[in-house]
């Protein structure tokens, strides 16, 4: 039987090598994206624990199925990353080249589409290019 003074130092050993773990981590982090980071984060995990991560609707980047124990390992992992989104934040005002906007407008409106072809045109784009 365990006593409580080798329960309290295995604690102690414990939480100092996971301390350490995450001052690793976190350095490691600081080189990466928060979205390239999750997804690489998201392989390794996947493979762990032998599933395929997805893409998240919500927020487009790389996640398991809700309550599995990848998904929880991949949120208390990401949690660390220096440059994690918050709820509460915006994101930063996207702004376009007035020359791209209107060379796309410029060959939108020659092509003629319809609006069907216009909604078709633009649901291939976002399913064919995908952003870091």
């Amino acid at each position: 039987m365990k006593t409580r003074k080798s329960i309290v130092l295995a604690f102690v050993s414990t939480k100092k090598a996971h301390d350490d773990a995450i001052a690793a981590l976190v350095a490691d982090m600081k080189r990466t994206s928060y979205i390239k980071y999750r997804a690489e984060a998201a392989a390794i995990i996947g493979a762990k624990y032998s599933v395929e991560p997805h893409v998240s609707q919500l927020n487009k980047w790389m996640t398991f199925e809700k309550d599995t124990p990848a998904e929880q390992a991949l949120s208390a992992l990401m949690k660390h990353h220096p440059k994690r989104p918050t709820s509460g934040s915006t994101a930063p005002v996207a702004t376009l080249p007035k020359a791209t906007f209107k060379a796309v407008q410029t060959a939108i409106i020659e092509a003629e589409l319809t609006k069907a072809q216009f909604d078709l045109l633009i649901s291939e784009l976002r399913a064919t290019i995908q952003f870091v």
